[in-house]
């Protein structure tokens, strides 16, 4: 799950597509926050999960995943309900701004491990960055997606129905046990890697002027009602255990 992490962070599902922007600002909204591409690797990433949980328990996993169309129907259902127009226009308009649009291309920039080990943080620049990343939720999604990527992929690698029909109670009692660590290290995962994100984060900043930081600074604080709703909604949307994700696939 550490690689998966550190995927997230470093590479980015923060890319956004080059197909030609949609009118509506939901679907916008997704674009610029990279959200449209993340649900199509999600598929993706659970297969592999699977495979690599299959292969630990001698299991076949299942090749029938979540489709990226429900999950991204799912996510646009929740937003809303909870959201106006007016609302998700501004977020859309501060991404296509000036400094919006450079603030994600340097997002999307691969970071140069060795210079960022050598790099000194500026203390007030890294008190603005830390600002933004608790108002973004920038933690609770990198960490929520890759404990529900994992999840999913357990679920769905035939471990558990392995370890059911073999009679073996023990093997049984680790694969529950192994989902309950799963599912709980969302918190781990926030702690471990909130202080390298944020510095990674800073780094990543580095062309930016005071100014364009602070401008950034007062959008997250201006729309981080917004944030935790988008944040909710796409968790809710691939959560494996709620009612609207189609379980009919996992044997």
């Amino acid at each position: 799950m550490r690689a998966l992490v550190f995927f997230m962070i470093f590479a980015g599902w923060t890319t956004t597509t080059s197909a030609a922007p949609s009118s509506d600002p939901y679907l916008r909204l997704l674009e610029k926050t990279g959200l449209t591409r993340m649900l199509q690797d999600f598929p993706t990433e659970i297969q592999l999960a699977a495979n690599r949980h299959a292969k630990r328990c001698n299991a076949v996993a299942s090749e029938q995943v979540p489709a990226a169309a429900d999950l991204a129907d799912n996510l646009m259902s929740s937003l809303r309900q909870q959201t106006s127009v007016g609302e998700v226009k501004q977020l859309v308009d501060w991404y296509v701004s000036a400094t919006g649009r450079k603030i994600r291309k340097l997002e999307r920039r691969e970071i140069d491990e060795n210079l960022l080990q050598q790099h000194i943080a500026d203390s007030k620049r890294l008190e603005q960055v830390r600002k933004i990343y608790h108002n973004t939720d920038t933690g609770r999604f990198i960490a929520n997606v890759a404990v529900e990527i994992e999840y999913a992929g357990w679920r769905l690698s035939g471990c558990m129905q392995s370890a059911a029909s073999s009679g073996d109670l023990k093997r049984l009692k680790q694969e529950t046990v192994r989902a309950q660590v799963i599912r709980g290290e969302a918190a781990t995962l926030i702690a471990l890697f909130e202080e390298d994100t944020i510095r990674s984060m800073e780094f990543a900043f580095l062309e930016l002027t005071d100014e364009q930081v602070n401008e950034y600074l007062q959008a997250t604080i201006k729309h981080k009602a917004l944030f935790a709703i988008l944040i909710d909604s796409l968790l809710k949307s691939i959560d494996f255990e709620a009612k609207q994700i189609k379980l009919s696939a996992i044997r």
